[in-house]
């Protein structure tokens, strides 16, 4: 399982006329485009944190679950920054 977290700046677009552009038919907003409850937010991604496991989910499990047993980490995760310009 590969997890992500990002970090970056978000704004509002308060321009209704832009905002068509980003709009799709949803069952959420039932007044369409119009709807006031729609908000657009930008974001520039800046930075991230990714982290995963080297030999997929099952071999960390058990080897999560014989660590245990044996009161040892056994932690074999790739991590890492990811900077964005």
């Amino acid at each position: 399982m590969t997890l992500i977290r990002p970090g970056g700046w978000h704004s509002f677009l308060q321009n209704r006329p832009n905002q068509t552009s980003f709009y799709m038919d949803s069952i959420w907003f039932t007044e369409g485009q119009g709807d006031p409850r729609i908000t657009v937010l930008p974001v520039t991604p800046t930075e991230g944190y990714y982290w995963d496991n080297k030999h997929g989910n099952a071999v960390a499990f058990v080897k999560t679950a014989v660590g245990a047993m044996l009161g040892k980490t056994m932690d074999d995760s790739v991590e890492g920054t990811l900077k964005m310009q």
